[in-house]
């Protein structure tokens, strides 16, 4: 296997980890298939907000290429359409980020389907997120669209531009904007797809934006040579952290060229050069320093 380049069953062995680390995830028995690095779920969850968990933490997984997510909805118990559409309706009122007023919410058998016109993005997202979450959803159809604005088009991406280089989260340096109109479309290289996703929100959030094509593709590194690998997995978001002493620090949030940023519980956020990794071990990053001295590294910049 050259390297950076993952098998499919250490692909599916990663997902089932993923799953079974993560708090918000439903223990249940879901099947995991992985063939040329797409991923197939399948099995039963009780809500729509489940299934899309589900996927989005196989999507974690780096070496994901895509994700066919064929598990089924049963909410227990039966909700009917009227009971789903209230519950949509009462959520959306109740966010302070969503112009209830401005969407239609129509559920065919468990199908729901926003339709209407919104200023934000973000506002989009957020409906959509409410009717996800509510029980007995089978899935969300959004037809929300952003309402246009007046933008010149240099200023659209003059402002994509220095958003992409001002977050810690992006490398911007391979990334491009193309802007037609409100239309912005993006290409280039990332190396996570949490970093391609946070490249799509910083182009959303530009006045004057109507629709965003996120063509930018994720091409993983590998890790750096020196790294003992006692599993195949190499470094990727969401690993535990632990020092030379064994003791948990904390866990990888994002990971950069030469360095990676550690989140830790009720602390600030660092970042760790990838010359101090020790050994990565399943889920696991243990760092050549004891837990004590990881204060010491520094802060990423605010």
């Amino acid at each position: 296997m050259a390297d950076g380049a993952w098998s499919d069953e250490a692909i599916q062995q990663a997902v089932y980890e993923e799953f079974a680390w993560d708090p918000e995830i439903q223990k249940t028995d879901i099947g995991i298939a992985v063939r040329n690095g797409i991923v197939t779920l399948t099995g039963t969850v009780n809500s729509y907000f489940m299934k899309w968990m589900m996927e989005r933490a196989a999507f974690r997984i780096a070496g994901v290429e895509g994700v066919i997510n064929d598990i089924r909805v049963q909410a227990i118990p039966v909700v009917t359409d009227a009971d789903i559409a209230g519950a949509i309706r009462n959520a959306l009122e109740a966010d302070p980020q969503v112009p209830a007023d401005l969407i239609q919410v129509q559920v065919d058998r468990g199908v729901v389907t926003l339709t209407g016109e919104v200023d934000w993005q973000y506002q989009r997202s957020a409906a959509e997120n409410d009717a996800r979450r509510s029980a007995g959803v089978h899935d969300v159809i959004n037809r929300l669209t952003v309402r246009p604005r007046s933008a010149r088009v240099e200023e659209i991406r003059t402002g994509i531009g220095q958003a992409l280089m001002r977050g810690a989260e992006v490398d911007a340096a391979n990334i491009q904007v193309h802007v037609e109109g409100g239309h912005v479309t993006l290409r280039g290289t990332v190396r996570s797809r949490s970093e391609r996703e946070e490249a799509g929100k910083a182009a959303w959030r530009a006045p004057g934006v109507t629709a965003v094509s996120n063509e930018i593709r994720v091409e993983p590194k590998p890790a750096p040579a020196g790294i003992e690998h006692v599993h195949p997995h190499p470094l990727r978001e969401g690993m535990t952290v632990t020092g030379s002493d064994n003791q948990q620090v904390g866990h990888v949030e994002y990971i950069y060229e030469t360095e990676f940023q550690l989140s830790r519980p009720h602390k600030r956020s660092i970042r760790v050069p990838l010359t101090a990794i020790q050994a990565v071990r399943g889920d696991e990053v243990q760092l050549s320093l004891p837990s004590a001295q990881v204060d010491a590294l520094k802060h990423p910049p605010t």
